[in-house]
């Protein structure tokens, strides 16, 4: 009966480390980043969009939280807050930073798609033609000729512009794209 007792104290024992061991990893892990999130949100996108410090402070957020898909769509969504106030500049440096930190590939390939798309709004359409072809990804190639078309449109290219569009009609799958993208071959 001892033998028992001794044994279920010790399984006991192990299950209440193990368990513990388990609310320290969940603390460390998922509790404190997403108080570290809301504290970036409150700091950053809420009231110091504005305030150039506030890119030093999301810089150094996103080298703390190096490869987390989490983190990257944050700045992807800081990044449109910055074109939303026609704070391009702004929007450029972030994405161009997080491009560093990002692992997901899918990610890297939304967040070079708006570098480029940032880029030719500067006027900048050279190198913007030069960003959009660094993504290879197949599922990318209806948008990256989309926007490919675009860029050759407005630099008076109209026969690329035609082909890159014709390219992306292939590629795409949704109806309403189909129809914008008709809609600018059309217009030519």
């Amino acid at each position: 009966m001892k033998k028992i007792l001794r044994r279920l104290k010790k399984n006991i024992f192990l299950l209440s480390c193990v368990l513990l061991l388990i609310v320290i990893y969940l603390n460390k892990n998922y509790f404190n980043n997403d108080l570290h999130l809301k504290n970036f949100e409150k700091n950053t996108i809420q009231n110091n969009v504005n305030n150039r410090n506030s890119i030093n402070e999301t810089v150094k957020f996103l080298a703390i939280n190096k490869n987390n898909t989490d983190d990257s769509l944050k700045f992807l969504k800081l990044a449109k807050i910055y074109v939303n106030k026609n704070m391009l500049n702004n929007a450029l440096l972030i994405l161009k930073k997080s491009l560093l930190y990002t692992s997901d590939i899918n990610i890297l390939n939304m967040i070079t798609l708006n570098i480029a798309k940032i880029q030719f709004q500067l006027n900048n359409q050279e190198q913007a033609i030069k960003t959009i072809n660094s993504i290879y990804n197949y599922s990318w190639k209806s948008a990256k000729n989309d926007l490919l078309g675009d860029i050759f449109f407005a630099l008076g290219y109209k026969n690329k512009a035609y082909e890159a569009w014709k390219n992306s009609l292939f590629f795409q799958d949704k109806v309403q794209l189909r129809d914008i993208i008709n809609m600018k071959i059309n217009n030519m």
